[in-house]
């Protein structure tokens, strides 16, 4: 699958290379290398058809398209600023006209570039542009495995005060009796409880600037003023979906609209991501969930269904015959050679407890 990958970006490469930087150069003049970075990710990304397009009365807009790639290029170019970008754009006439600004008066004032880039957030351009190029380059191809974290995003901007918020009052633990209203349910068993869409869960979720704590390898907490990053990001390092919330949100209240997006956009084998907190109600998937996903999820996949994950006439005799019961615990597996008494491929066996 790298190899793929590999030479799918090879190609693309040698396509740029062979005919689109000929073309700019010979429009624009020499090119350095931050604008043939520029140039690969804006025909990349394909953003244009994505900008949302001002009409009413009063003064004509600013080319939104214009801002968008500058909007781009202040990331490719490490532009700590808007300020910064201006002034690069100004001296800069390649960069200027690679972005669609023909002259440095058509160039927008800070102020614009202001209150476009709020407009960006607000439409969810960035989401929009990520979405549709997910779409259309990973949608047809099979994933290993999408890795789920987090990491911390620092904001210069005031903590934003909570709103009053009911907690439920848990009396017990018991699993016995959980909660069917959902005034009296926590987030995490709303999202569980099947009765919320992807939507629902995404504008439940906390997204103003916050104090967030994590500890790190060493038992070490550090904190950090802004917001959260969660992403599910697939065996070859593509960023599959991405969510951001205010810096105190835990990872587990993110991973279930997290991994429902990550399903509308690839298909993957499995899901890795560190565990919650001690509390058991932070783990999602029940143990029968797991061993349906190891066996039945995993054969569909493999387009084995019927002969794979299952005993059948006519299947593969696979066969685990396990002391102790792994639907109410898992640990029983985690020991073969104690807890495995017989082990069965395709009719062989390979071990055999029982008589002993």
């Amino acid at each position: 699958m790298n190899r793929l990958l590999q030479n799918l970006t090879q190609a693309f490469e040698s396509l740029l290379q062979g005919q689109l930087f000929p073309l700019l150069r010979e429009e624009l003049g020499p090119l350095s290398e931050r604008h043939q970075q520029f140039a690969k990710v804006l025909s990349l990304l394909q953003m244009d058809g994505h900008v949302c397009k001002r009409r009413g009365r009063g003064r004509p807009a600013s080319d939104r398209a214009g801002i968008a790639r500058a909007f781009v290029a202040k990331a490719v170019f490490n532009f700590p600023l808007t300020r910064h970008l201006i002034d690069r754009l100004r001296i800069d006439p390649v960069l200027r006209r690679m972005c669609g600004f023909e002259t440095v008066a058509g160039i927008p004032e800070e102020w614009t570039f202001s209150r476009a880039f709020a407009e960006f957030a607000h439409s969810q351009f960035p989401q929009r542009v990520h979405a549709a190029l997910i779409e259309r380059t990973q949608a047809d191809r099979l994933v290993g495995h999408i890795s789920r974290d987090s990491t911390a995003i620092e904001a210069r901007e005031k903590v934003q005060p909570k709103a009053a918020e009911n907690k439920p009052v848990r009396k017990s633990r018991s699993k016995k009796k959980r909660p069917t209203d959902p005034q009296k349910m926590t987030r995490l068993e709303r999202q569980c409880s099947g009765t919320m869409t992807v939507e629902q869960m995404l504008a439940e979720l906390p997204k103003g600037c916050d104090v967030g704590t994590k500890t790190n390898s060493k038992g070490r907490k550090s904190s950090w003023v802004g917001y959260k990053l969660h992403g599910d990001v697939a065996d070859s390092h593509i960023l599959i979906s991405c969510v951001l919330t205010a810096a105190s949100v835990n990872d587990t209240q993110v991973a279930i609209p997290l991994a429902e997006m990550t399903a509308r956009r690839v298909t993957s084998l499995y899901d890795l991501m560190d565990g919650g907190p001690g509390d058991d109600s932070y783990y999602v998937d029940t143990p029968a969930d797991i061993l349906h996903s190891a066996t039945v999820t995993n054969a569909e996949l493999l387009m084995e269904k019927g002969t794979l994950g299952t005993i059948a006439e006519g299947a593969y005799a696979d066969l685990l015959i396990v002391e102790g019961n792994p639907l109410a615990d898992l640990g029983v597996l985690m020991n073969p050679q104690k807890n495995l008494k017989l082990i069965m491929k395709d009719g062989a066996i390979y071990k055999n407890d029982l008589a002993a």
